[in-house]
């Protein structure tokens, strides 16, 4: 039994949620969450939210799909580029993103402005059935363990974490840095009124 991740697409973004739909009628067993999701024109990612558009017995802010997709729309993903500029497909297709990207880049890049997809979290025997099922429906899958995902968003969350510490650090030492040159000038106005020059 292994866990996995994995990113369905289809050519007419406008299939997922007819699919999503069927998906709910199908016999596939293990399935923990199944969400869509969308990047909007604006490029970011969203989860289409509602009781309707979520399978699954795990809440979406508890799920891993919940954190994963937190993570590249959310301020970190801005940092590393997930929701700007290249990394959300508007240039690139599937079989240009290279194999040596992290997941999280890779999820990013496989959705180009205004695509819609399923985002899935299951348990499989083997992937067989999952793969045929997606199959039949001219659909694009991909799939990733599901602790190497938890892994990245784990690593990502500490490199945010990092960033936020490093950034409080410098503005601290930036206002002392502001405060002591205050200081000095307010002391230098003060020699100046009471005529302490050599002070």
């Amino acid at each position: 039994m292994s866990r996995n991740i994995i990113l369905v697409t289809w050519p007419d973004s406008a299939k997922a949620y007819q699919e999503y739909s069927e998906l709910k009628r199908a016999n596939i067993s293990g399935i923990q969450q199944a969400v869509i999701i969308e990047r909007k024109e604006d490029g970011k990612l969203a989860i289409n939210e509602g009781d309707s558009n979520t399978i699954g017995i795990k809440s979406l802010g508890g799920g891993l799909i919940g954190m994963l997709v937190g993570v590249i729309a959310g301020p970190l993903g801005m940092l590393l580029g997930f929701t700007t500029g290249v990394l959300f497909g508007s240039i690139f297709d599937i079989k240009d993103i290279s194999e040596d990207s992290t997941i999280l880049s890779k999820l990013s890049q496989s959705f180009k402005l205004g695509t819609t997809g399923l985002l899935l979290d299951i348990e499989e025997e083997d992937t067989t059935a999952v793969d045929a099922y997606f199959a039949a429906k001219n659909a694009t899958l991909q799939r990733w363990s599901y602790d190497e995902v938890k892994a990245e968003v784990e690593a990502s969350i500490s490199a945010w974490e990092q960033v936020n510490a490093t950034a409080e650090q410098a503005i601290k030492e930036q206002k002392k840095a502001e405060h002591a040159e205050k200081r000095k000038e307010k002391w230098a106005e003060f020699k100046e009124k009471l005529h302490l020059k050599n002070l």
